[in-house]
């Protein structure tokens, strides 16, 4: 796996504004869209950027900072600025002063913070077979990580999406998915994107001056670190890689001939028929993966390719990478 670029994805840069004054006017006429939570949106786009607002006074634009690809944290500033022109330019009379985020009202209109924050990590594979070995075994690792994960599978039953939530299970943190099937933008497999997902309420709204490349890097390596130690030496393979290396583990002394049958019949049938091949209990199915992982090893979903890779080198380069400054 080649880490090949480190950036923003996707932003939601926010003002208030006097819900009386004349912003509030231009969107009571032009923003007709209902949205959710009692917000409205303007038809078109502006700049690339889904444009709406809460009739309190909150103004919020949605999009991608760069449409060309990940945006460097260095550059968003800039864009930024360019965005508000754009929005002036449209129509949109916004006020142009800084403000207290944590007020609100007629006398306190200007820049209101980053309303939510998409920092992500690209990754290209050599072949699908490994993007999608990657991609199954991250869905393993995070069933030993904190708080609660959801794995969605495909049609070929491999990994299509790996979500990180909240120990409550509704907020989601972070995700590892194929952005190459997503997008519509490379073959199965080939692309797998790392997002770190960063929502914040009206009292903890960041600063587009906040979000350096050292700040961006050091949230993402928070958000994925307990990842990464579940994830530590754990290699994910093919049926026969995975055959080798139970073979490995019984000359060790790790584990009993018998066991190792067992673990590699599941392998092979898993491969072939999903995580419950054959009608095999769920119970059943749990202890096995269970006890593969504690020897390191985990069968790539829906992947029949012989390839081998190491998730928590993965993982490594996504938190250790200098790439913050580079935008692709």
């Amino acid at each position: 796996m080649n880490l090949t670029a480190a950036g923003v994805d996707s932003w939601s840069p926010s003002w208030y504004v006097d819900p009386d004054g004349p912003a509030a006017r231009w969107l009571r006429e032009f923003a007709t869209v209902p949205a959710a939570r009692g917000s409205a949106l303007v038809p078109d786009a502006v700049d690339g950027h889904r444009v709406g607002w809460f009739p309190g006074g909150l103004v919020f634009a949605e999009g991608h900072p760069d449409p060309d690809g990940l945006c460097a944290p260095a550059q968003l500033a800039s864009r930024a600025a360019a965005l508000e022109e754009s929005l002036r330019a449209a129509g949109l009379p916004l006020p142009v002063r800084e403000r207290p985020f944590r007020t609100l009202g007629a006398t306190s209109e200007g820049r209101a913070g980053l309303r939510r924050l998409d920092v992500t990590v690209n990754f290209e594979a050599a072949s699908r077979a490994e993007g999608l070995a990657t991609l199954a075994g991250i869905a393993a690792c995070v069933r030993d990580s904190p708080g609660q994960a959801e794995v969605r599978y495909g049609l070929d039953r491999a990994v299509e999406t790996v979500y990180l939530r909240g120990y409550a299970g509704k907020r989601v943190l972070g995700r590892w998915y194929d952005k190459g099937l997503e997008s519509c933008s490379a073959a199965r497999g080939f692309l797998v994107r790392g997002e770190d997902q960063r929502r914040w309420g009206k009292l903890d709204r960041r600063d587009v001056s906040e979000c350096s490349p050292a700040a961006l890097r050091v949230g993402f390596q928070r958000r994925f670190y307990p990842l990464w130690k579940a994830a530590r030496g754990v290699k994910v393979g093919g049926p026969v890689i995975v055959a080798e290396r139970l073979i490995e583990a019984v000359a060790e002394g790790r584990i009993g001939r018998r066991e190792a049958e067992s673990l590699a019949g599941y392998v092979l049938l898993s491969a072939a028929g999903g995580r419950r091949p054959a009608g095999l209990p769920q119970r059943t199915m749990y202890r096995r993966e269970s006890r593969a992982r504690e020897l390191g090893i985990v069968a790539a979903d829906g992947v029949l390719d012989e390839v081998e890779v190491d998730v928590g080198s993965v993982l490594e380069a996504a938190l250790e990478t200098d790439a913050w400054e580079r935008s692709g």
